[in-house]
């Protein structure tokens, strides 16, 4: 697991929420970059712009949507949106990146007077300039940008407002940011820069936030991932596949759950074949994101795998001839659904899910042996385990939190 291609790939994931807008956390990362090159900064130094550009919105999953954040910045009210900004810094912060990537997201939201951060007044800039490329009705319009944002430039850092419009005028910046040409340009600044192999910190991190994004897809799904988890802990335990791989693979199985529309989840009716596709479809996402993100091998497979069953009527590969890992995540997966409410039925009590395993296991949907030991599994016991870094990850989100319970800084 690489650091920067897996923010790059958390950015992707967290602005398919409606707060967010898909590319703009990429774009300011881009723009960050080229500021930071054209002011001459350190190689160290634009690597942290680019950094805090794709995940300096990351704290953004139910707060405004994305027209109001843009009115809010259009129009210079930057206060409202300094929550979101501490929450992405948190976030940086529990990730273990630099304390500049910190510091530079957590003031994104502050003018050249308020900001006493030079990575901070650049990605202000950044973002200010993003906004404003958004917002062309054609994108090739961009010559009116520098000329728009000069009216605005009591509010920026001179220098970076300066090599602003050193870049501005070179017609290859503004097609560098342009939607079929952006993950090119993201490609070339991280063979540029370098990436840095993550450390066991970081990746724990990543794996609890993208179950805590999942999660937030729906009020319903919330506290799922924690229950996979702790049910496939318990068949791990059991049946001597390795702890750690089966818990990440667990927090990750429904990474794909961002590209399902929330009303999908939250659907009542019964689903139209085209429907229940754009459903089964979470699975098959998960192994993209889960594979591009650096995984291990086996935490892919198993987390791609949690629809499949063993007569090969499952989704989205239709095997029939795959490892423990997997079936046991295939077992974990629907009782920790079973234990919790949907929209359109109520959870189950124990005897209820015993009964549907065996229906599983007559049918041989699942493996026989590990499901007849899921049947032994004290449920409650399940759905009372804490998990202290869980817990500590979701304050997170929650204003006034203290950022180091989490992270474990002292």
């Amino acid at each position: 697991m690489k650091i920067i291609n897996t923010l790059n790939i958390l950015s992707e994931i967290s602005s398919t929420f409606s707060g967010n807008n898909m590319l703009h956390q990429q774009r300011v990362a881009v723009i960050a970059f080229s500021l930071a090159k054209e002011l001459k900064l350190s190689k160290p130094e634009q690597s942290i712009l680019f950094q805090a550009g794709l995940i300096h919105d990351i704290g953004i999953l139910h707060e405004f949507d994305a027209e109001e954040n843009l009115r809010m910045i259009m129009e210079n009210k930057f206060w409202p949106l300094h929550q979101h900004a501490a929450v992405s810094a948190k976030i940086s912060r529990v990730l273990n990146l630099d304390n500049r990537v910190t510091e530079a997201v957590e003031l994104h939201h502050y003018a050249k007077k308020h900001n006493p951060s030079l990575y901070g007044r650049i990605l202000f800039l950044s973002d200010s300039i993003e906004v404003s490329y958004r917002s062309l009705s054609n994108k090739y319009a961009f010559n009116v940008i520098f000329d728009f944002l000069k009216q605005k430039a009591k509010f920026f850092d001179e220098k970076a407002f300066s090599a602003f419009k050193n870049i501005s005028e070179k017609e290859h910046f503004w097609f560098s940011l342009a939607d079929d040409t952006l993950s090119f340009t993201i490609e070339n600044i991280i063979d540029e820069l370098g990436d840095e192999d993550a450390d066991a910190r970081f990746s724990k991190a990543v794996s609890y936030l993208i179950a805590h994004i999942s999660d937030s897809r729906s009020s319903y799904l919330h506290g799922y991932s924690l229950l996979n988890k702790n049910l496939a802990a318990a068949l791990a335990y059991k049946f001597d596949v390795d702890m750690e791989k089966i818990k990440t693979a667990a927090l990750i199985a429904h990474a794909g759950n961002v590209m399902v529309p929330t009303e999908l989840v939250d659907s009542m009716h019964t689903l139209e074949v085209m429907e229940k596709n754009i459903i089964k479809s979470h699975a098959y996402y998960t192994g993209i994101f889960s594979k591009r993100i650096g995984f291990d091998n086996d935490i892919v497979r198993w987390a791609s795998y949690h629809h499949e069953n063993i007569s090969g009527t499952g989704y989205p590969f239709k095997i029939s001839d795959f490892d423990t890992g997997a079936k046991i995540l295939q077992i974990s997966t629907i009782v920790a659904a079973l234990l919790q409410d949907r929209a359109y039925r109520k959870k189950y009590d124990k005897n209820s899910i015993v009964k549907i395993i065996e229906e599983l296991t007559d049918n041989k949907i699942v493996d026989k042996s590990i499901a007849c030991y899921a049947k032994t599994i004290n449920f409650n016991n399940i759905i009372n385990t804490k998990d202290e870094y869980y817990s500590a990850f979701l304050l997170l989100f929650r204003s006034g939190s203290n950022p180091d319970s989490a992270s474990g800084a002292k």
